[in-house]
């Protein structure tokens, strides 16, 4: 498991001798900045496609998270918290269905596996990999929950299922997945 700075400093590395990188960066957020679809790089044969969930958490649930929290009253948490699961699921869903059977076209998959859709994030990154075994898969989370992702992400770096596993203390990984986005092109030869 590397931290967002260890990462970003072996980009270079990760690009030297390329001359062609086809990249796709999923959401069920968004990435900070960059809009749906392919992106003009202005580097030659460096490709990049972003695919933005958009999830805008209702108002319900904020509120009941919020409010759950600070009055103690656990159970509307709860509900809260519930509802953010949902939310996100059905938003990594609709990413889903965008990117289905184009997996053969990248070599690198940068996916954001928050707390909200964590698991499911991360069973798409490994439906990535095991459609496509010679794209680079990186997971980049947040540090909510530390050990219960360390413990699942090891794992699957251990069996060959992704290739990075990245923790940043962001949460929704926006500017995360931006700083992975914009590494790549800034690290990618003229």
């Amino acid at each position: 498991m590397k931290n967002l700075e260890t990462f970003l400093e072996t980009l270079s590395d990760f690009t030297k001798g390329r001359t062609e990188l086809n990249a796709v960066f999923v959401t069920y957020n968004e990435v900070g900045g960059h809009n749906d679809g392919s992106m003009n790089t202005g580097k030659l044969g460096l490709n990049i496609v972003v695919q933005n969930g958009n999830l805008e958490y209702s108002p319900f649930c904020l509120a009941a998270l919020m409010i759950g929290l600070g009055s103690g009253n656990i159970g509307l948490a709860i509900e809260g918290g519930d509802t953010m699961e949902r939310e996100a699921r059905g938003a990594l869903g609709q990413v889903q269905d965008k990117l289905s059977g184009q997996f053969v076209q990248f070599n690198l998959a940068v996916v954001y596996a928050g707390l909200s859709a964590f698991q499911e994030s991360l069973d798409y990154a490994r439906k990535i990999r095991k459609s496509n075994p010679q794209c680079k898969v990186v997971v980049l989370t947040c540090d909510c929950d530390p050990r219960m992702k360390e413990l699942v992400l090891a794992k699957a770096l251990e069996n060959g299922e992704i290739d990075e596993a990245i923790m940043t203390s962001e949460c929704g990984g926006y500017y995360g997945m931006r700083e992975i986005l914009d590494g790549f092109v800034a690290a990618w030869p003229n």
